[in-house]
């Protein structure tokens, strides 16, 4: 009803230990059933409520799917469909697709941990969840990287 009445539709995929290696398909499903769709928006979780009480189930670090990540975005790319990635700090993508990750936390729920402090590209950076109660072990300054 939304693509008949030629609205922009969204697709956001929220990143987990269930669909990870799945990211290419799922960008292929939508290119070829989906041709309406705008925008597809890859999520880093935010570990609070559902997903903090199923961590265990669901939670997957972002740098252990770095390289899941870079296919489903190159396959946007081959495809002309529009892509970012939302929650993800800089450090934990892959070089070549950081320029499709987007400062997208909100200000109030967003912060940089101490290993951020000199990182050049924290003004470009999403940063971190504040109301996640568990952080990434794998984040550091880009100029380390």
């Amino acid at each position: 009803n939304l693509a008949r009445s030629r609205q922009k539709i969204e697709i956001r995929i929220v990143i987990m230990k269930q669909n990870y290696r799945d990211l290419t398909d799922i960008v292929e499903f939508i290119y070829r059933n989906m041709p309406f769709v705008t925008h597809i928006a890859f999520m880093g979780m935010e570990y609070h409520g559902n997903a903090e009480t199923n961590y265990d189930l669901i939670s997957i670090d972002p740098i252990e799917y770095k390289q899941e990540l870079f296919n489903p975005i190159r396959q946007c790319v081959r495809n002309d469909l529009c892509a970012d990635i939302y929650n993800i700090p800089l450090c934990l993508v892959d070089e070549r697709i950081q320029s499709f990750c987007r400062d997208s936390i909100s200000n109030w729920k967003k912060i940089f941990l101490p290993e951020c402090k000199n990182c050049p590209k924290q003004e470009v950076c999403s940063g971190v969840f504040k109301t996640s109660f568990v952080q990434s072990q794998n984040i550091k300054s880009v100029s380390c990287v």
